[in-house]
């Protein structure tokens, strides 16, 4: 059973995609009326399918080191590897938000 503290994280992501989808609906200044077309439907639907091939390809290409070097070299070598990884990251990101700031 999930606690109260993962209950409230999940909603409260639900809650920011939710107010993010409804800014960008009024924002566009046209409100949709019924339905869509079913031409509509299924243009949404291929694109949407080529984003999360590109997102799941993305996702697996920016982690498959890890997995490899967890499954092929065991845990510790995976914390050793992940440790460098944040150390080597650590500068650049640190340099980018102070430009931001």
């Amino acid at each position: 059973m999930a606690s109260d503290a993962t209950w409230s994280l999940a909603g409260g992501l639900a809650a920011r995609f939710a107010v993010h989808a409804i800014t960008i609906l009024f924002a566009g200044g046209k409100t949709p009326i019924g339905l869509p077309t079913s031409a509509a439907a299924r243009d949404l639907g291929q694109f949407a399918t080529k984003v999360l091939g590109g997102r799941t390809v993305d996702a697996l290409s920016s982690n498959i080191d890890f997995v490899l070097i967890g499954r092929l070299l065991g845990s510790s070598a995976l914390g050793f590897y992940s440790m460098a990884w944040d150390l080597l990251r650590f500068i650049p990101d640190a340099f980018f938000e102070l430009r931001a700031a």
